[in-house]
Protein backbone atom coordinates (compact mmCIF):
# COMPACT_ATOMS: atom_id res chain seq x y z
CA UNK A 1 0.00 0.00 0.00
CA UNK A 2 1.50 3.68 -1.13
CA UNK A 3 1.54 6.72 0.60
CA UNK A 4 -1.47 8.36 -0.39
CA UNK A 5 -4.07 4.82 0.15
CA UNK A 6 -2.81 4.95 3.45
CA UNK A 7 -3.73 8.51 3.49
CA UNK A 8 -7.18 7.84 2.47
CA UNK A 9 -7.54 4.97 4.88
CA UNK A 10 -6.63 7.09 7.81
CA UNK A 11 -9.07 9.10 7.16
CA UNK A 12 -11.92 7.06 5.87
CA UNK A 13 -14.88 6.84 8.49
CA UNK A 14 -12.49 9.31 11.34
CA UNK A 15 -14.74 12.10 12.81
CA UNK A 16 -12.79 13.18 15.33
CA UNK A 17 -8.48 12.17 16.06
CA UNK A 18 -7.16 12.01 18.95
CA UNK A 19 -3.37 12.03 19.81
CA UNK A 20 -1.79 10.16 22.88
CA UNK A 21 1.30 12.02 23.88
CA UNK A 22 3.97 11.03 25.84
CA UNK A 23 7.54 12.69 26.37
CA UNK A 24 10.19 10.78 28.47
CA UNK A 25 13.88 12.84 28.54
CA UNK A 26 14.66 13.35 24.51
CA UNK A 27 12.44 10.71 23.33
CA UNK A 28 8.68 11.90 22.29
CA UNK A 29 5.74 9.29 21.31
CA UNK A 30 2.82 10.30 19.57
CA UNK A 31 -0.06 8.18 19.06
CA UNK A 32 -3.07 9.07 16.78
CA UNK A 33 -6.12 7.36 16.35
CA UNK A 34 -10.30 7.98 16.15
CA UNK A 35 -12.19 8.60 18.67
CA UNK A 36 -15.68 7.61 17.24
CA UNK A 37 -15.69 4.93 14.18
CA UNK A 38 -18.53 3.15 12.71
CA UNK A 39 -18.52 -0.64 12.42
CA UNK A 40 -16.77 -2.10 9.26
CA UNK A 41 -14.57 0.70 9.36
CA UNK A 42 -11.11 0.53 8.35
CA UNK A 43 -8.86 3.12 10.34
CA UNK A 44 -4.80 3.62 10.32
CA UNK A 45 -3.24 4.18 13.81
CA UNK A 46 -0.20 6.26 13.37
CA UNK A 47 2.68 6.03 16.20
CA UNK A 48 5.55 8.85 16.04
CA UNK A 49 8.50 8.48 17.70
CA UNK A 50 10.74 11.89 17.70
CA UNK A 51 14.46 12.07 19.35
CA UNK A 52 15.19 15.79 20.34
CA UNK A 53 18.68 13.99 21.99
CA UNK A 54 22.44 15.07 20.18
CA UNK A 55 22.68 11.59 19.59
CA UNK A 56 21.42 8.53 17.20
CA UNK A 57 19.09 5.57 19.47
CA UNK A 58 17.88 2.60 18.13
CA UNK A 59 14.41 1.95 19.05
CA UNK A 60 12.03 -0.61 19.30
CA UNK A 61 8.00 -0.08 19.34
CA UNK A 62 5.68 -2.65 20.51
CA UNK A 63 2.20 -2.95 20.43
CA UNK A 64 0.05 -5.51 21.33
CA UNK A 65 -3.50 -6.39 18.98
CA UNK A 66 -6.71 -5.37 20.54
CA UNK A 67 -10.57 -6.59 19.49
CA UNK A 68 -10.14 -5.60 15.82
CA UNK A 69 -9.22 -7.63 12.59
CA UNK A 70 -5.52 -7.03 11.74
CA UNK A 71 -5.06 -5.69 8.29
CA UNK A 72 -1.58 -4.49 7.82
CA UNK A 73 1.50 -5.05 9.00
CA UNK A 74 1.66 -8.77 9.56
CA UNK A 75 1.27 -9.29 13.53
CA UNK A 76 3.86 -11.17 15.30
CA UNK A 77 2.50 -14.22 16.80
CA UNK A 78 4.38 -15.56 19.87
CA UNK A 79 5.43 -19.49 19.86
CA UNK A 80 5.30 -22.10 22.78
CA UNK A 81 8.78 -22.92 24.23
CA UNK A 82 10.16 -25.51 25.94
CA UNK A 83 9.37 -24.80 29.50
CA UNK A 84 6.93 -22.09 28.87
CA UNK A 85 3.30 -22.01 29.95
CA UNK A 86 0.83 -20.42 27.95
CA UNK A 87 1.45 -17.66 24.70
CA UNK A 88 1.45 -13.97 25.49
CA UNK A 89 -0.83 -11.82 22.82
CA UNK A 90 -0.49 -11.05 19.44
CA UNK A 91 1.47 -7.84 18.75
CA UNK A 92 2.88 -5.26 16.24
CA UNK A 93 6.75 -4.55 16.24
CA UNK A 94 8.95 -2.37 14.70
CA UNK A 95 12.77 -1.71 15.08
CA UNK A 96 14.68 1.27 13.32
CA UNK A 97 17.75 3.86 14.38
CA UNK A 98 16.67 7.41 14.63
CA UNK A 99 19.23 10.20 14.20
CA UNK A 100 19.66 13.38 16.82
CA UNK A 101 17.11 15.74 16.31
CA UNK A 102 14.90 13.58 14.01
CA UNK A 103 11.69 11.47 13.47
CA UNK A 104 9.71 8.31 12.28
CA UNK A 105 5.90 7.07 12.32
CA UNK A 106 5.28 3.98 11.64
CA UNK A 107 1.42 2.85 11.38
CA UNK A 108 -0.94 -0.38 11.61
CA UNK A 109 -4.62 -0.60 9.73
CA UNK A 110 -7.51 -2.37 11.39
CA UNK A 111 -10.94 -3.05 10.37
CA UNK A 112 -13.56 -2.33 13.31
CA UNK A 113 -16.03 -5.77 13.32
CA UNK A 114 -17.76 -4.88 16.63
CA UNK A 115 -19.50 -2.16 18.26
CA UNK A 116 -18.88 -0.84 21.71
CA UNK A 117 -15.13 0.51 23.15
CA UNK A 118 -12.14 -0.74 21.48
CA UNK A 119 -9.11 -0.54 23.83
CA UNK A 120 -5.80 0.34 22.72
CA UNK A 121 -3.38 -0.83 24.97
CA UNK A 122 -0.22 1.40 26.20
CA UNK A 123 2.10 1.99 22.60
CA UNK A 124 5.61 0.60 24.75
CA UNK A 125 8.81 2.15 23.35
CA UNK A 126 12.37 0.98 23.85
CA UNK A 127 14.97 3.73 23.32
CA UNK A 128 18.62 2.72 24.41
CA UNK A 129 17.63 0.28 27.42
CA UNK A 130 15.08 2.79 28.32
CA UNK A 131 11.57 1.87 28.53
CA UNK A 132 8.36 4.87 27.28
CA UNK A 133 4.50 3.67 27.79
CA UNK A 134 1.50 5.61 26.23
CA UNK A 135 -1.37 6.06 27.77
CA UNK A 136 -4.55 3.58 27.52
CA UNK A 137 -6.62 4.78 24.44
CA UNK A 138 -10.57 4.41 23.15
CA UNK A 139 -12.11 3.99 20.04
CA UNK A 140 -15.62 4.32 20.69
CA UNK A 141 -17.08 2.26 17.43
CA UNK A 142 -21.00 3.22 16.92
CA UNK A 143 -23.02 2.10 14.42
CA UNK A 144 -23.49 -1.52 14.08
CA UNK A 145 -26.14 -1.63 11.32
CA UNK A 146 -28.62 -3.55 13.24
CA UNK A 147 -31.61 -1.63 12.54
CA UNK A 148 -32.09 -1.36 16.26
CA UNK A 149 -31.06 2.68 17.51
CA UNK A 150 -28.62 2.09 20.63
CA UNK A 151 -28.55 5.49 22.22
CA UNK A 152 -26.07 3.17 24.82
CA UNK A 153 -23.62 2.40 22.41
CA UNK A 154 -23.33 6.04 21.13
CA UNK A 155 -25.82 5.58 18.07
CA UNK A 156 -27.84 8.47 17.40
CA UNK A 157 -29.19 10.19 13.86
CA UNK A 158 -25.67 11.88 14.12
CA UNK A 159 -23.46 8.56 14.21
CA UNK A 160 -25.23 5.93 13.08
CA UNK A 161 -28.23 6.76 10.74
CA UNK A 162 -28.84 3.68 9.18
CA UNK A 163 -30.28 2.55 13.21
CA UNK A 164 -31.22 6.17 14.53
CA UNK A 165 -32.82 7.72 11.43
CA UNK A 166 -34.34 11.35 12.44
CA UNK A 167 -36.63 11.62 15.09
CA UNK A 168 -35.55 8.53 16.94
CA UNK A 169 -35.45 8.56 20.86
CA UNK A 170 -31.46 8.61 20.20
CA UNK A 171 -31.19 11.90 23.04
CA UNK A 172 -30.38 14.26 20.19
CA UNK A 173 -32.23 16.98 18.70
CA UNK A 174 -31.58 16.81 15.31
CA UNK A 175 -34.29 19.37 13.74
CA UNK A 176 -34.67 17.75 10.34
CA UNK A 177 -37.84 18.72 8.59
CA UNK A 178 -39.71 15.30 7.79
CA UNK A 179 -42.77 15.05 9.84
CA UNK A 180 -41.91 13.32 11.90
CA UNK A 181 -41.79 15.19 15.96
CA UNK A 182 -38.13 14.34 17.53
CA UNK A 183 -38.97 13.44 21.30
CA UNK A 184 -35.68 14.83 22.35
CA UNK A 185 -36.37 18.30 21.20
CA UNK A 186 -37.95 20.84 23.35
CA UNK A 187 -41.12 22.00 23.20
CA UNK A 188 -41.01 24.82 20.20
CA UNK A 189 -37.90 23.85 18.43
CA UNK A 190 -39.37 21.02 16.27
CA UNK A 191 -40.93 22.78 12.88
CA UNK A 192 -42.69 18.91 12.79
CA UNK A 193 -44.10 19.34 16.41
CA UNK A 194 -46.90 20.83 15.61
CA UNK A 195 -49.93 21.08 17.74
CA UNK A 196 -53.49 21.04 15.99
CA UNK A 197 -56.09 23.39 18.52
CA UNK A 198 -53.41 25.90 20.11
CA UNK A 199 -55.29 28.75 18.34
CA UNK A 200 -52.04 28.98 15.82
CA UNK A 201 -51.61 28.26 12.09
CA UNK A 202 -48.10 27.00 12.21
CA UNK A 203 -45.87 26.02 9.65
CA UNK A 204 -47.03 22.32 8.21
CA UNK A 205 -50.79 23.28 9.49
CA UNK A 206 -53.08 23.69 6.58
CA UNK A 207 -57.08 24.07 6.73
CA UNK A 208 -57.69 20.56 5.45
CA UNK A 209 -55.60 19.15 8.38
CA UNK A 210 -56.29 21.43 11.10
CA UNK A 211 -59.01 23.75 10.50
CA UNK A 212 -59.29 24.38 14.36
CA UNK A 213 -56.18 26.49 14.09
CA UNK A 214 -55.91 27.74 9.97
CA UNK A 215 -60.07 27.94 9.52
CA UNK A 216 -62.14 26.14 7.38
CA UNK A 217 -60.55 25.72 3.50
CA UNK A 218 -62.21 28.23 1.11
CA UNK A 219 -64.16 26.59 -1.68
CA UNK A 220 -62.47 28.89 -3.97
CA UNK A 221 -58.61 29.75 -4.32
CA UNK A 222 -58.06 33.70 -3.00
CA UNK A 223 -55.54 35.12 -4.93
CA UNK A 224 -53.35 37.06 -2.24
CA UNK A 225 -53.83 35.63 0.67
CA UNK A 226 -50.27 34.18 1.00
CA UNK A 227 -51.35 30.19 0.34
CA UNK A 228 -50.85 28.77 -2.99
CA UNK A 229 -54.32 27.13 -2.78
CA UNK A 230 -55.50 24.21 -5.19
CA UNK A 231 -56.54 26.07 -8.45
CA UNK A 232 -53.82 28.46 -8.39
CA UNK A 233 -50.41 28.34 -10.45
CA UNK A 234 -47.35 30.78 -10.68
CA UNK A 235 -49.96 31.68 -14.00
CA UNK A 236 -52.67 32.96 -12.86
CA UNK A 237 -51.20 33.65 -8.83
CA UNK A 238 -48.02 34.54 -8.61
CA UNK A 239 -48.31 36.52 -5.70
CA UNK A 240 -49.42 33.30 -3.66
CA UNK A 241 -47.42 30.73 -5.42
CA UNK A 242 -44.21 32.70 -6.52
CA UNK A 243 -42.19 32.43 -9.61
CA UNK A 244 -39.14 30.56 -10.88
CA UNK A 245 -35.51 31.41 -9.99
CA UNK A 246 -35.07 33.58 -13.08
CA UNK A 247 -38.33 35.77 -12.97
CA UNK A 248 -40.40 38.16 -10.75
CA UNK A 249 -43.46 38.34 -9.66
CA UNK A 250 -44.68 42.11 -10.58
CA UNK A 251 -48.99 43.16 -10.84
CA UNK A 252 -49.47 39.19 -10.43
CA UNK A 253 -47.59 38.19 -13.73
CA UNK A 254 -44.09 36.10 -13.92
CA UNK A 255 -41.61 38.47 -15.54
CA UNK A 256 -38.00 37.65 -16.12
CA UNK A 257 -35.93 39.47 -14.57
CA UNK A 258 -33.52 39.55 -17.47
CA UNK A 259 -36.10 42.22 -19.28
CA UNK A 260 -35.07 45.00 -17.94
CA UNK A 261 -32.75 46.89 -19.80
CA UNK A 262 -34.49 46.28 -23.05
CA UNK A 263 -34.79 49.88 -23.20
CA UNK A 264 -38.59 49.42 -23.40
CA UNK A 265 -41.38 50.21 -20.42
CA UNK A 266 -43.12 47.11 -20.63
CA UNK A 267 -46.11 45.95 -18.65
CA UNK A 268 -45.22 45.70 -14.89
CA UNK A 269 -41.79 48.02 -15.19
CA UNK A 270 -41.80 51.11 -13.90
CA UNK A 271 -39.53 53.65 -12.52
CA UNK A 272 -38.86 52.27 -9.07
CA UNK A 273 -38.52 48.58 -11.00
CA UNK A 274 -36.26 49.44 -14.03
CA UNK A 275 -35.50 53.00 -14.19
CA UNK A 276 -33.02 52.23 -16.68
CA UNK A 277 -36.41 51.50 -19.18
CA UNK A 278 -38.75 53.62 -17.36
CA UNK A 279 -37.53 56.98 -16.58
CA UNK A 280 -38.88 59.49 -14.81
CA UNK A 281 -41.88 60.98 -15.71
CA UNK A 282 -42.73 58.08 -17.83
CA UNK A 283 -46.26 56.78 -18.15
CA UNK A 284 -46.18 53.24 -15.88
CA UNK A 285 -48.46 53.29 -13.47
CA UNK A 286 -45.58 54.97 -10.72
CA UNK A 287 -45.78 58.43 -9.35
CA UNK A 288 -41.91 58.93 -9.02
CA UNK A 289 -42.02 62.49 -7.90
CA UNK A 290 -38.50 63.60 -9.29
CA UNK A 291 -38.04 66.61 -9.47
CA UNK A 292 -37.09 67.20 -13.13
CA UNK A 293 -39.27 69.44 -14.52
CA UNK A 294 -41.32 67.15 -16.36
CA UNK A 295 -44.92 66.70 -14.99
CA UNK A 296 -45.55 62.85 -14.41
CA UNK A 297 -48.92 62.10 -15.66
CA UNK A 298 -48.79 58.55 -13.01
CA UNK A 299 -48.86 61.94 -9.89
CA UNK A 300 -51.37 64.25 -9.05
CA UNK A 301 -50.60 67.29 -9.74
CA UNK A 302 -50.70 68.72 -6.13
CA UNK A 303 -48.28 65.78 -5.12
CA UNK A 304 -45.71 66.05 -8.10
CA UNK A 305 -43.62 69.41 -7.60
CA UNK A 306 -42.89 69.51 -11.68
CA UNK A 307 -46.85 69.81 -12.09
CA UNK A 308 -47.00 72.41 -9.76
CA UNK A 309 -44.73 74.42 -10.98
CA UNK A 310 -45.79 73.94 -14.79
CA UNK A 311 -49.92 75.22 -13.76
CA UNK A 312 -47.78 78.31 -12.01
CA UNK A 313 -45.49 79.28 -15.34
CA UNK A 314 -49.25 79.08 -17.02
CA UNK A 315 -50.91 81.78 -14.57
CA UNK A 316 -47.68 84.52 -14.65
CA UNK A 317 -47.10 84.35 -17.90
CA UNK A 318 -50.26 85.66 -20.56
CA UNK A 319 -51.93 83.67 -23.08
CA UNK A 320 -49.84 84.72 -26.53
CA UNK A 321 -53.19 83.43 -28.56
CA UNK A 322 -55.11 86.46 -27.70
CA UNK A 323 -52.35 88.97 -29.11
CA UNK A 324 -53.56 88.55 -32.95
CA UNK A 325 -56.64 89.27 -32.14
CA UNK A 326 -55.74 92.22 -30.60
CA UNK A 327 -53.81 93.18 -33.45
CA UNK A 328 -56.41 93.22 -36.03
CA UNK A 329 -58.94 95.00 -34.09
CA UNK A 330 -56.75 97.53 -33.73
CA UNK A 331 -55.82 97.98 -37.29
CA UNK A 332 -59.98 97.56 -37.99
CA UNK A 333 -60.33 100.80 -36.28
CA UNK A 334 -56.99 102.34 -37.82
CA UNK A 335 -58.24 102.20 -40.97
CA UNK A 336 -61.44 104.07 -40.89
CA UNK A 337 -59.62 106.98 -39.33
CA UNK A 338 -56.81 107.50 -41.64
CA UNK A 339 -59.09 107.21 -44.28
CA UNK A 340 -61.26 109.99 -43.11
CA UNK A 341 -58.15 112.11 -42.17
CA UNK A 342 -57.08 111.88 -45.51
CA UNK A 343 -60.32 112.86 -46.87
CA UNK A 344 -60.30 115.72 -44.88
CA UNK A 345 -56.61 116.61 -45.77
CA UNK A 346 -57.69 116.52 -49.35
CA UNK A 347 -60.91 118.68 -48.89
CA UNK A 348 -58.50 121.39 -47.28
CA UNK A 349 -56.04 121.48 -50.33
CA UNK A 350 -59.18 121.44 -52.48
CA UNK A 351 -60.90 124.82 -50.66
CA UNK A 352 -57.30 126.35 -50.34
CA UNK A 353 -56.80 125.69 -54.41
CA UNK A 354 -60.38 127.66 -54.99
CA UNK A 355 -59.39 130.77 -52.43
CA UNK A 356 -56.35 131.06 -54.26
CA UNK A 357 -58.07 131.27 -57.90
CA UNK A 358 -60.66 133.63 -56.69
CA UNK A 359 -57.88 135.94 -54.84
CA UNK A 360 -56.22 136.32 -58.60
CA UNK A 361 -59.44 137.02 -60.38
CA UNK A 362 -59.70 140.08 -58.02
Amino acid sequence: MNKTQRLILSFLVVFICFTNTVLAGDISVYREYPATSEVGSIVQINITVENNGASEKEITVRELLSDYESIEPEPIVPVSEPGRIGLGPAYYEWNFTLKANSQNTVYYIVKLVNPGDVILSPTTVYANGETIYTDTAIIKVVCNRNKECEPDLGETYFTCSQDCPSGSADGVCDLIKDKICDPDCTPGTDPDCIECGNGKCEEGETCADCPKDCGACKTEPECGDKSCDSGETQENCCTDCGCPEDEECISNKCKKISDCGNNICDAGENYKICPRDCPSGSEDGYCDNVKDDICDPDCPKEKDIDCRSSDSGKEDKPDKSYLIYYIILAILIAVPILFIAYRKIQEKKKWDQLERKYAEKL
